[in-house]
């Protein structure tokens, strides 16, 4: 890896971590952890690195809340990780989730 791989490697790692301060302020360890599991799919930084899985960086507050209550409530069982990893999401805490995402820088 060079140099210049490391550090875009260091800075995302480090813009993700100060990222996860506003979904600790607006829920809780809950949510950390799971936008930790999103990230797996939806990049660290809110962009896709998994195929088929969408950018969610810079997306409307109110269209990933939608998305994630359509999850949640089974209206979108295309996608079953999505659908089991919503199921048991509070209100509060799938609010705080994509208020995390709408307030990401989108690319």
């Amino acid at each position: 890896m060079t140099a210049r791989r490391r550090f875009r490697a260091a800075l995302a790692v480090g813009a993700f971590a100060m990222s996860l301060t506003s979904a600790i302020a607006a829920g809780s360890a809950r949510v950390r952890d799971i936008i930790v599991e999103c990230a797996q799919c939806h990049g660290a930084d809110g962009i896709s690195i998994a195929a088929g899985a969408p950018d969610l960086a810079g997306a409307s507050e109110a269209a990933l809340r939608s998305q994630l209550r359509s999850f949640r409530a089974g209206r979108r069982a295309q996608h079953p990780e999505m659908r089991k990893m919503s199921r048991d999401l509070t209100r509060r805490e799938l609010t705080a989730i994509a208020r995390h995402y709408a307030r990401m820088p989108a690319r």
